[in-house]
């Protein structure tokens, strides 16, 4: 039998993380280099994104990714530094809340430019140079459970993860015949420092967050750190066979 933590390791291989700066993109990118990858850490906050990639000697590039060009750049980085591009991880995301009926143009705007459009953008691009480069690869995207079973509320976040998981389908399909595997991950409420600031905006916060906690099969919240082993497993060659797959890892929360 092969031995796991060798199918898991990631020695020689290339990755970009994009919304490395913080939450789950910096648990990603941390995982990926203590696997062995060399990793570029992409983020529109520099100063986060150099301080990742300076925890493991990575690379950082600060970038938009609602800008086309950004994808570009991060694939021709790791090429360019690391000889190969092998991994490419869309963390990269907002989620804000607003009810369908009184959600203004600019916040539909900026969830599915950010959450939709940036991961096309960068998928593109990284999959440009791993086919070019012939040695295959895997496309990771951070959905959510929303984008799968969407809450009121969340009527641009919803769309634009369920847009995430149906592009990751298509990816497989077509990135497939060149080696190339896509698949998405669909956790579940997260403590990342981006939503703990959003939640301290809010009246009673902590008393919220510990009532839907207790609804949870697994009674609490996951963690950045959680959500990156799933995100190692898939870019791993232990998911060899493993495409336009959505792995949900919520601690049961679409069952409640």
């Amino acid at each position: 039998m092969d031995d796991f933590n060798a199918l898991t390791g990631l020695r020689a291989r290339a990755a970009v993380v994009t919304g490395a700066a913080a939450g789950i993109g910096r648990a990603v990118a941390l995982r990926l280099a203590a696997a062995g990858a060399s990793v570029v850490a992409a983020d529109l906050d520099a100063a986060g994104a150099e301080a990742t990639a300076a925890a493991f000697g990575g690379v950082s590039v600060a970038g938009d990714v609602r800008d086309w060009a950004t994808g570009e750049r991060l694939a021709r980085t790791a090429a360019e530094r690391f000889g190969r591009l092998d991994i490419l991880v869309n963390c990269a995301g907002l989620y804000p809340s607003g009810a369908a009926l009184d959600l203004s143009e600019a916040h539909w705007d900026q969830l599915l430019d950010v959450n939709l459009k940036g991961a096309m953008a960068v998928s593109q691009a990284c999959g440009q140079r791993m086919r070019d480069l012939g040695a295959g690869g895997a496309i990771v995207n951070i959905a959510s459970i929303q984008g799968l079973r969407p809450k009121p509320g969340k009527a641009a976040y919803a769309a634009s993860k369920a847009g995430l998981i149906a592009l990751t389908q298509v990816l497989a399909q077509e990135l497939g015949p060149h080696g190339i595997r896509a698949n998405a991950l669909a956790p579940g409420p997260v403590l990342t420092e981006g939503a703990a600031a959003a939640g301290a905006r809010l009246a009673d916060a902590e008393a919220a967050r510990t009532a839907y906690a207790s609804r949870l099969p697994l009674g609490r919240f996951g963690t950045p750190e959680e959500i990156a082993v799933a995100a190692h497993f898939l870019a791993s060659p232990a998911a060899g066979w493993i495409t336009g797959a959505t792995l949900v890892i919520d601690g049961g929360a679409v069952l409640t």
